[in-house]
């Protein structure tokens, strides 16, 4: 099991990206920062495999590991009570990435710099519109 504190920046992470595509009006794929060991602790044996390769479907009682996440976590409601909500399921995969090729001058010479991984999470959200009349819970 993850320590507390990687739990929490995934979380922090998971919402934020969450959070700012439902504000958007962008239907594009986003990626969240989360470290593929903890991705493995909160969804390990859930969701449904897609059809795309690597992606599987996950729905909203998949997320109870996530205790990090705020109740809210799947909506978004503006001062008027509008707004947009995750039509589940999701659909989301693990990716390991490399920054990118830079390179450094080393005794005068040019040399490639070493690269870093970067783990993250590639999640496709559909939405549909929401208002606080709606069971919220």
């Amino acid at each position: 099991m993850p320590d507390s504190y990687r739990l929490e920046v995934a979380g922090v992470n998971f919402y934020h990206t969450i959070v700012t595509n439902l504000k958007g009006n962008s239907t594009a794929p986003v990626e969240a920062k989360m470290d593929l060991d903890v991705q493995r602790y909160l969804w390990n044996g859930k969701g449904v495999v897609a059809e795309h390769t690597g992606y599987k479907l996950y729905y909203k009682e998949d997320f109870f590991r996530f205790t990090t996440l705020p109740e809210n976590w799947w909506y978004y409601l503006d001062l008027h009570g509008e707004g947009k909500a995750i039509d589940f399921p999701l659909k989301m995969k693990p990716v390991l990435s490399w920054t990118p090729i830079q390179y450094i001058k080393e005794k005068g010479k040019l040399k490639k710099a070493p690269r870093a991984p970067v783990e993250k999470l590639k999640i496709h959200i559909c939405k549909r519109a929401i208002n606080s009349e709606h069971d919220l819970s």
